[in-house]
């Protein structure tokens, strides 16, 4: 009899290590790895927020119309010294418009962005943020060749919208440190939590 009871507790111990062996790593999967991307999502957005926040205060400053020819040579060396600073992948300035009167790739300054989410939702003053994965298309509709984080950032001026800031960032070394961390952290978990177990 006790032999059968034995049996049948370590039957239980091994279902029980089984489900937690799998469960644990696809609780990870399924709830933590998105709140934490979206935590990284967060700081990221109120990052970029910032440093255009910076741009707007010290180079638009009270500018009422943005144009090329308000880029004067200064302004620009103060533009790239800022995406060097904060380490940037790629900045762009629109005009009111959507014209690119600024790109860190100097052949899209003067193209015209005629998308819906920059004229009915970034022109009205909203953020606009996407998290663009590795070899999939961008809000501009480019194909982006490292983890981006890609967002638009209205600027305004005397409560007139007047232009907005795109703003990349190349998330790849951060998103996969993530990522190694979480892994790691729920495979010794589950180890453990087995190990506990079937220690009974």
């Amino acid at each position: 009899m006790k032999s059968v009871f034995k049996i049948k507790f370590l039957k239980n111990i091994l279902i029980l290590s089984s489900v937690i062996a799998v469960g644990l790593p696809l609780f990870v999967i399924l709830f933590i790895y998105p709140l934490f991307h979206g935590l990284l999502t967060k700081n990221t957005e109120n990052m970029a927020i910032s440093i255009a926040r910076h741009l707007s205060s010290d180079i638009i400053g009270n500018q009422d119309i943005l144009s090329r020819d308000f880029l004067t040579e200064e302004i620009l060396s103060e533009i790239q010294g800022s995406v060097n600073h904060f380490g940037l992948m790629k900045l762009k300035i629109f005009s009111e418009s959507g014209e690119i009167i600024f790109s860190t790739v100097s052949k899209d300054i003067g193209e015209i962005n005629k998308e819906t989410y920059f004229h009915d939702f970034v022109a009205k003053g909203n953020v606009c943020t996407k998290v663009v994965k590795k070899g999939t298309k961008s809000l501009e509709d480019q194909i982006v060749m490292a983890d981006v984080f890609e967002i638009y950032i209205p600027i305004i001026n005397n409560d007139m919208f007047i232009g907005a800031f795109e703003i990349y960032y190349d998330i790849t070394n951060r998103k996969e440190r993530l990522d190694k961390l979480l892994h790691t952290s729920s495979l010794i978990k589950g180890v453990e939590t087995v190990q506990n177990l079937t220690g009974l």
